[in-house]
C-alpha cells in the first residue's frame, strides 16, 4: 500500500498565526533622529504623540529630534501653527544650529540664511569680503535688527535648506516698511546654492525665473544671476565682467539675459541698479536698506 503524507489545514494555520506574532521578516523596527540617513523624518510624521515644544528658547520635536529646515517643521503632522520664531534644525548629522523661520509668507517654511544692516556702505561685522562674509557663520540669530549682521554660512548648509529651489530676497528701509515691489523670489535648481565661493569672477548663473514677491509675476526667458564674492562688475551692466577693489562683491539678477548693457535687479518696482544692489563698500542706495535673503 503507498503512503501518504497527511496535510493538516489546521496546523498550518496555527503555524502561520505564530510566524506573524513574531514579527516575520519584513519589519526592522529601526528609528533614528532626523536628518540622517535612515529618513526619521518619514518616521516621526507617522507618529502620532510627535509635536513640537520650546527647548532653550526655540522649537523642536518633542521626541529630542530635529527637523532639517523650517520647512521640513512646516510640512511635519507636528506643526500646529507655532509660526514664525526661531527653532532648532539638523541639516546634516550631529550639526544642530538655531535658525529664524519664517512660517507665514507664500505658505511659509522659509529659512533665513542672510541679513545685511543698513546704515554703512553695505560692509558687514564679519569678514574681509562678501565672499567671507557669506561663507562663513556671522551674527545672533535671536538679535536680527536693521543693524545687524547676520550669515548662516557654509553653502553646503544653503543647498539642503533649499529644498524647493526658491530665494527670496526682502529689503526694509530706515523706519522698517517693506519694500514689496522691489523684492523678488529667484527659482532655481533645488538642493544649489547660489552664493558659492566666489573669487575674481563674476559668476552668471542662468536660472529658471525672477518672480515678484506675490510669486505670480514672473520671467522664465534669460534669466541670470550674477554674483561675484571679492570684487564688483561696472555699474551693475549685465554684460560687464570682473573688476577688483575697492568694491569687494556684489550680486543681482538680470532678466534679459548677460548680452545687453541694462542694469541689474531693473524688472520689478522703481529702484535697481546700485539703488537697489549692496554693493560692499559702496556708498549707494542700497545702504539705506536692510536686506533678508530667505530660502526653501
Amino acid at each position: 500500500m503507498k503512503g501518504y503524507k497527511i496535510f493538516n489545514p489546521i496546523l498550518l494555520y496555527l503555524f502561520c498565526l505564530i510566524l506573524v506574532s513574531c514579527g516575520g521578516a519584513g519589519s526592522s523596527g529601526l528609528v533614528s533622529k532626523i536628518g540622517t540617513s535612515t529618513n526619521s523624518e518619514t518616521n516621526n510624521t507617522a507618529d502620532p504623540t510627535l509635536e513640537l515644544e520650546i527647548v532653550s528658547g526655540s522649537y523642536q520635536f518633542n521626541n529630542s529630534s530635529y527637523a532639517t529646515s523650517c520647512l521640513s517643521y512646516k510640512e511635519s503632522a507636528a506643526y500646529n501653527n507655532e509660526g514664525d520664531a526661531t527653532y532648532w534644525i539638523e541639516p546634516t548629522s550631529g550639526n544642530v544650529i538655531k535658525v529664524l523661520c519664517d512660517m507665514t509668507t507664500l505658505g511659509g517654511g522659509w529659512t533665513l540664511v542672510s541679513n545685511r544692516q543698513l546704515g554703512t556702505v553695505n560692509v558687514e561685522d564679519c569678514g574681509v569680503n562678501l565672499n567671507a562674509f557669506f561663507q562663513n557663520p556671522c551674527g545672533d540669530i535671536d538679535n536680527i535688527t536693521k543693524s545687524d549682521s547676520y550669515s548662516i554660512g557654509s553653502s553646503s548648509i544653503r543647498s539642503i535648506l533649499n529644498s524647493e529651489g526658491e530665494w527670496m530676497f526682502k529689503q526694509f528701509n530706515s523706519a522698517g516698511t517693506f519694500d514689496s515691489d522691489d523684492a523678488f523670489i529667484i527659482h532655481h535648481t533645488a538642493s544649489s546654492d547660489l552664493f558659492f565661493d566666489s573669487i575674481g569672477v563674476v559668476n552668471k548663473t542662468l536660472v529658471t525665473s525672477i518672480c515678484d514677491f506675490e510669486n505670480t509675476n514672473c520671467d522664465s526667458s534669460d534669466v541670470y544671476f550674477l554674483w561675484t564674492g571679492n570684487g564688483w562688475w561696472g555699474s551693475t551692466k549685465c554684460s560687464s565682467g570682473f573688476s577688483t577693489g575697492p568694491y569687494l562683491g556684489n550680486y543681482g539678477y538680470c532678466h534679459n539675459g548677460i548680452g545687453t548693457t541694462a542694469v541689474s535687479n531693473s524688472l520689478f518696482g522703481n529702484r535697481s541698479g546700485y539703488s537697489e544692489a549692496k554693493l560692499w563698500n559702496h556708498n549707494n542706495g542700497g545702504k539705506d536698506y536692510q536686506e533678508m535673503i530667505w530660502v526653501r
